[in-house]
């Protein structure tokens, strides 16, 4: 019986993130990208010992870490401490995080909309062994579109 040879396209092994048309170079990590949906309660009728009754409501936004090596490239400062458009504290825009397969073959696409930084620091160790300083960014965002 003959075997075909196996591609799991789910198992992503690097990706790309870019604000805007910025490319960010380094990015090695993503923790909390995901999408949520709050639920809306109402009673039904005027009974008002009747049970609550809960649906589905509107997408959620949220807060996404991209994480990397910290290197002399500015690209997360800049967007954090640079001045928006008219006058704005901070720019919004599109973050587009893409994961590729071991093929280079694209995975699964997402498209954070209305993101904006919220908090920049750098955490790690210079000790030998460790794996040394990482630049963590935390950037919240409106909605989280998937894209194929």
């Amino acid at each position: 019986m003959a075997t075909a040879t196996r591609h799991d396209a789910g198992l992503a092994r690097s990706l790309t993130v870019s604000f805007g048309a910025v490319a960010v170079p380094g990015v090695v990590g993503v923790s909390g990208l995901g999408v949520a949906r709050d639920a809306v309660e109402f009673r039904e009728g005027n009974d008002p010992t009747g049970g609550v009754r809960r649906l589905p409501g509107r997408l959620l936004g949220g807060d996404v870490t991209l994480s990397r090596p910290l290197t002399t490239d500015q690209t997360f400062e800049s967007w954090i401490r640079g001045p928006g458009p008219e006058g704005a504290v901070v720019a919004t825009r599109e973050v587009r995080i893409r994961f590729f397969d071991r093929a280079g073959s694209p995975v699964r696409g997402y498209r954070l909309v209305g993101a904006w930084p919220r908090r920049l620091e750098v955490t790690g160790s210079t000790l030998p062994g460790s794996v040394g300083l990482l630049e963590l960014l935390v950037v919240s965002y409106d909605t989280c579109v998937t894209e194929a």
